[in-house]
């Protein structure tokens, strides 16, 4: 005959499967709350900051520089705004194929590029071209409107007066790292906290190619142009000089 087991020997040991349970269970929750709270208090910054900075894309529109005049009113420097046109290649080949198809209805976009793409050149930004005049970009509005991949970006080119004397005494200027305009030497180093404009900011959300979505863009801080900077002296200009 099998031995009988006594109730109180059967609850007991029931008892102690549900303890077991229990406690495999409350250390289950434990592992994971404590994982919450790496990420949600210790590390949250840090993986908030890595969340935008693949999702979001900050962006500037860079300010025109201020113009210097002579005692007479006369331009001595002047910025004109070019444009660069840039092209998000897709990460998918097929498309890429597409989009540059469609590109060719521009043959000059696409005159620099190989054919076919190298597969390193999927995913990545390529300049197509740049220092267009306003005429030439406003050509391709309706072509950006077709790839929300092709963007067609401002900048500005320095114009200087006057001869290489002249020239030198106004000094030039690079490029800062939100597109605009900075004084490197002469006038322009030494005024430029005047002529330098503050660009305006924005922020956009982008698809998993890296690309564009219009619909969540928004303005984050207002453009301001520079100011400009009339000098105490006159300067003998030639015909035909800026506006």
């Amino acid at each position: 005959m099998r031995p009988s087991h006594s109730p109180a020997l059967i609850e007991a040991r029931v008892g102690n499967r549900l303890t077991i349970l229990l406690f495999v269970f409350c250390l289950w929750a434990g592992i994971i709350l404590l994982r919450m709270a790496q990420f949600m208090i210790f590390e949250r910054d840090r993986t908030v900051e890595a969340m935008e900075r693949e999702a979001v894309f900050r962006g500037f529109v860079p300010a025109a520089r201020g113009r210097i005049l002579d005692r007479d009113g006369r331009v001595l420097a002047w910025s004109e705004r070019v444009f660069s046109v840039h092209w998000q290649v897709p990460r998918d080949a097929g498309q890429a194929a597409r989009e540059r198809a469609l590109l060719g209805a521009e043959p000059w976009l696409t005159a620099g590029l190989p054919e076919p793409l190298p597969a390193d050149w999927l995913g990545v930004r390529v300049l197509l071209a740049q220092g267009l005049e306003v005429e030439r970009a406003v050509q391709l509005e309706p072509l950006a409107d077709a790839l929300r991949g092709l963007e067609v970006s401002a900048v500005f080119r320095r114009h200087l007066a006057g001869d290489a004397g002249v020239q030198a005494l106004l000094g030039r200027v690079g490029r800062a790292a939100d597109g605009g305009e900075v004084g490197l030497s002469g006038l322009e180093q030494e005024h430029d906290e005047v002529l330098r404009g503050r660009p305006g900011v924005f922020e956009v959300m982008l698809d998993k190619e890296g690309r564009w979505l219009p619909e969540t863009w928004q303005k984050v801080s207002e453009l301001r142009p520079g100011y400009d900077v009339q000098l105490p002296l006159r300067v003998r200009l030639a015909e035909g000089g800026p506006p």
